[in-house]
This record gives structure tokens, sequence and C-alpha cells, in this order.
């Protein structure tokens, strides 16, 4: 006999708290959700069986009394896969979080890189699932609100696992119905395709055929090279070109590359060698000028006596009850109302105070970015205010300023930097969350004539911001595995061999930003003309030598000269820039006993 379930009640969510006694009710409702529910699902797959989510767990899934969850799940998976913990497994559920209960399909947890190649291979049979939701990189669901709707294109956002169904309020009436057995059970229905797909992919445990693998990753590779980035790159070299601003193309790229990576690059070198005009080019070429300004674009002058992040981001006024609102505020601000365009903050003599102090927030929220269900990437909260109410700015004509404020994904951060007796030394906590680049060549000869070809669409130029904005290897897991970026994971060990002696070897943050910075370079390099093939992957990766470990060394006496001898034979053939920078410290370390990175 079918039990008959009444639906969902606002109790059961109240009882997502934490607590033993609301854990026991949970579970107890979630039994006689399976007892309506699997019978029915029986009849649908026989190889379904009916897991409830254990109230009480510990790592690893067994009675913990003293660790209630605060949700509840009924799941089915595969008998034959059920050895696993089920929250690795394809399953089909239901989970009832405080705020939401969602319904559908859990991938479970794949090695990197080959769930998403196993979706591609079945693009064609995924679009019948438009009506539903997807979350990248997300088992249970926990909201409904700003739900993505299904998208082909989410698809090469997923990473480990993802989940996709429909996700109801607790306010809907076909959760507190008994209809909401017929409606999981239709859920299933649709979603069964697919989830069988899943299993067979976990139970062969086998990846695809080496040609078929070639091929998915072609095409992945060409819906990446389509759009039209490296022309519009082309396109931004000759603008910077008939703007009289000299730079090669394999810098320019470079500088391209390093913001993709992290969007946080200081521009080092002589006086006047256009670090700053550089960014506000870069803006005024990629976000348009109106009125003769730049759009999307902030210089932030740093001034010597800044101490802290109120120079910078802004402070309380108690005398006024207003939020003075810094520059970089403003920028956030400016940079979130169009979230879809890059913006450009240029911090000019970013070493005229103390880096490590007025900046050090700044430094730690850029660590904490992650990716959301929904596909948004965003960091932790700025916390402006201990409290809740919105701040009034003192100006009175901004809108009112949340007290916790995230760093926009489009924010691109530049720091321009001399070296002299005015300025403070980088620590390599910096020197680690940032591209260091330098502009030291001049040429002081006359271009009287700009190359001539057809006129730039700078409407068509502004395209390019779409790509800045999007960025699809944050994290090296993103890097799958196959991709030729991960080649050079070699080479960094063979340079850290010769640094760790010293004590001078590097960690995990600056090896996997090397290899993003990589997989970028080797994705635009196959599309380059033949004519531009002075980028090359040994010229990306000397450019990473240079700018990523190179500026961390500095210091007196023998020790400095055996590791820079040894880099510089290493480098030597292959790699010049790196070579050549090597042997000006040096020079540099003979004639005053003391190197370091930089120029004057």
């Amino acid at each position: 006999m079918t039990v008959r379930f009444k639906g969902f009640t606002k109790g059961d969510f109240l009882s997502c708290n934490g607590t033993r006694v609301g854990a026991e009710r949970l579970l107890k409702r979630m039994r006689q959700f399976q007892e309506a529910l699997a019978p029915r699902v029986a009849r649908l797959d026989k190889g379904l069986a009916p897991v409830t989510s254990p109230v009480y767990t510990d790592r690893n899934y067994r009675p913990n009394r003293n660790r209630p969850r605060d949700h509840a799940c009924l799941i089915f998976v595969d008998r034959a896969l059920k050895r696993s913990p089920f929250p690795r497994l394809p399953q089909l559920g239901v989970y009832l979080h405080a705020d939401s209960l969602s319904v559908g399909l859990s991938a479970g947890w794949w090695p990197p890189g080959r769930l998403r190649l196993l979706l591609r291979s079945a693009r064609r049979r995924l679009r019948p699932l438009s009506p539903y939701r997807l979350f990248a990189d997300d088992v249970v669901v926990r909201s409904p609100k700003g739900c993505p709707p299904w998208s082909t294109d989410l698809l090469d956002r997923i990473g480990r696992t993802f989940f996709t169904g429909t996700v109801f309020a607790p306010e809907d009436e076909a959760v507190a119905s008994p209809e909401i057995v017929d409606t999981a059970l239709a859920i299933f229905k649709d979603l069964l395709p697919l989830y069988r797909l899943l299993v067979k992919g976990r139970a062969s445990g086998a990846p695809p055929a080496p040609q078929v693998q070639e091929l998915l990753e072609e095409e992945e590779r060409q819906e990446t090279l389509r759009g039209g980035e490296v022309p519009l790159l082309l396109d931004l070299s000759k603008y910077l070109e008939n703007r009289a601003f000299q730079i090669d193309l394999p810098a320019l790229l470079n500088i391209y590359l390093a913001i993709k990576v992290k969007p946080f690059v200081l521009l080092s070198g002589i006086s006047g060698a256009g670090k700053s005009l550089l960014v506000r080019l870069l803006a005024e070429g990629i976000n348009g000028v109106r009125d003769g300004v730049p759009q999307g674009y902030r210089l932030i002058p740093v001034q010597p006596d800044w101490q802290d992040r109120r120079d910078l981001i802004g402070f309380a006024n108690l005398l006024t009850g207003r939020y003075e609102v810094g520059a970089l505020l403003r920028a956030i601000r400016e940079a979130q109302a169009r979230p879809e365009r890059p913006y450009f903050v240029c911090l000019d003599e970013m070493n005229l105070a103390r880096v490590e102090h007025y900046f050090a927030d700044i430094l730690s929220l850029m660590e904490t970015g992650r990716r959301f269900p929904d596909g948004r990437w965003a960091t932790d909260a700025m916390v402006l205010s201990p409290g809740s109410e919105p701040l009034i700015p003192s100006d009175g004509d901004s809108d009112p300023i949340p007290p916790r404020q995230p760093i926009p994904d489009n924010l691109l951060l530049f720091g321009t930097v001399n070296v002299d007796e005015s300025t403070y030394p980088f620590s390599k906590k910096v020197l680690d969350r940032a591209n260091t680049i330098e502009f030291n060549a001049v040429d002081f000869r006359l271009h009287n004539d700009v190359a001539g070809g057809p006129p730039l669409n700078l409407d068509d130029l502004q395209r390019l911001g779409e790509f800045l904005c999007h960025r699809p290897y944050r994290k090296l897991p993103d890097v799958r595995e196959g991709h030729p970026a991960v080649r050079w994971n070699e080479a960094l060990m063979e340079i850290n061999a010769i640094l760790e002696p010293e004590d001078l070897h590097f960690g995990y943050r600056v090896r996997d930003e090397v290899l993003i910075y990589m997989a970028y370079a080797i994705d635009l390099i196959e599309s380059l003309p033949g004519e531009n093939r002075a980028f090359d992957e040994a010229t990306a990766f000397d450019f990473q030598i240079v700018q990523k470990i190179l500026p961390r060394l500095s210091g007196p006496g023998e020790v400095l000269r055996d590791v820079l001898t040894h880099l510089s034979e290493y480098c030597g053939g292959r790699y010049p820039r790196s070579e050549k920078k090597l042997r000006t410290m040096l020079r540099r370390l003979e004639r005053t006993g003391f190197s370091h990175f930089w120029s004057g």
C-alpha cells in the first residue's frame, strides 16, 4: 500500500537549525517522505536504492550524535555503486534546507576534467533539460534566489560536480501539498537519462578513447578562440600605436595574460617610461572615452603618509555620523554598477607608503575568491561597519553603502612602482600575489608615420572587455588534465630545486599562477597569425620567470651570488629575458655587495 505524504511544513524548514531536536525531526520526516516516494521510484528504475541522510555524521559518514546536520536529504543511488559514501556518487535526490527544497540530480564528485569531457560528449542529449536550473560545483543548493537556468554554456564552468533540477521556496504551494511526491517523481523521470549517463561513466572508470578526447579538447579550444580574442588584441596593439605609445606585441600580450591570471599587476621601471599612461590607454581602448574622460578608469595617487586602509577605503566619521568614502571604495562601487565591463584602477607610485599597511585587507580578500553555484566569481566581503545598517556617504549624493563589500570580479588593479630613496620595498606577501612587469626600455627615435591598414572600429575593440571579465582559469583544477600547460610544472620544479637549498624557493601560489598563465598563453599562441609568432610558449614562460620568481630574490653576499649564477646558467640559451635580468642582478651584486630585482 502506498503511504500518503501530506507535504512539507514550515516546521520542517525551521528544523534545519543544527540542533539535535531539529535533526531528529528531519530524519523522521524524510523517512515518511521515503515511504511515499520510494515504491514509485522503484517502478521507474529497479536499480535505484533509497538512502535517507544520516542525521548525525562524522567525516566517514558514521553516526556521531555530537554533530547534528542542519539539513536533510532523501537520495536514490545505483545499487551497484552503493559502496562509496553517498555524496560522492551520482544521485537523484530531495534536499531540504532552511530556505529551500531542491529536487533533482547531483553528479557526485569526479576527477578534475573528466566530468566536463563526459558532459561535452553528450551535449545534444542535455538540451531537453532547459526547464531546470544548473549549479556548477554545488552538491546541495541552499537558496532559490538567483538560481541560473539550465544552459549548455554553463557546462564549461563545471569542475568536479554539479546539481541540476528545480529549487522551491518554502512558501511555494507545491511544497506543502501531497503533489510534491508526484512533482519529485516527474523531475526524476526527466533527469533519469542524464543520471544513467553519469552512472555508466562512473562505473566504467575509463576516460574517453584518446581520439575522442583529442576531438573534445580541440572543440573546446576552438570555442574559446572563436569569439575573436586574438584579432581584438592585435587591434588594441594598433590603437596604442596610433596613440604614439610604444610597446611591442609580446609585451602587450604578456600584460593582457597577467591581468587574466589575477587582476593585480605591478608596473615597475624608470620614472617617465609610461607606466601610468599605459593603464589609462588600456581603459580608453577597451572601455571607450566620453567627454574626453576614459570610462571605467580611476587614477589614485598614493600618498606617503598612508598608514592603513582608511586612506584608501574610507572610514566612519563619528562627528557627522556619515561615511567618508575613499577613492578605492568609489572605484569598487562604480565597477559594481557595470559588472560586464572591466574597471581599471591605477595606484600611482604605489610604494610611496608601505603597501603591506594600507593595502593589507585588499591583498587578503583577493585570495578568498571562489566560484558560486550560479557561476559568479566573488571574494569574501570587506567589513566596513560592524552593524547591519547601510552607511550614508558624507557627500550626500551617493547611494547608501552596504556595510559589507566584496571585491568585484571586474576590478583590475595596477600599481606603478619606482624604487629610490623615497619609496619602500615590497614584501614577498605582495610579490607572490602579483605579476611584476618592468618598463625600462625606451626608444628615442621619432616615429612620424603610423602603419597603414583599415581604420579601427573602436566599438569592436570594446568587446575585448568581455574576455577580460570572462576568465575560465581561476584555480589550478580549472587547468584540466591533459592541458599542455601542465608540462611546464617540470620546469618550475627544476627552478625551485635551485632555490630551495638557500630557502629562497616559492610556494604553491606562485606555481599555480604560473601554470594558469601558461594555460591562457597556449590558448592564444595557437591562434596567432604566422607573422606574430614572436610570442611562443618559451617566451611566455620566460616572462613568468622574470615576473613571478626573480622579484623575490634579494640580499647580500655569497648565498645570492651562487643562486643567481645557477639560475643564469639554467636560463642561458632558453629564456633570454630572464638571463639578461639575472646578469644585471649579478653585476649589481659585484659592485655593491647587495642585489635586488628593482631598477631605479
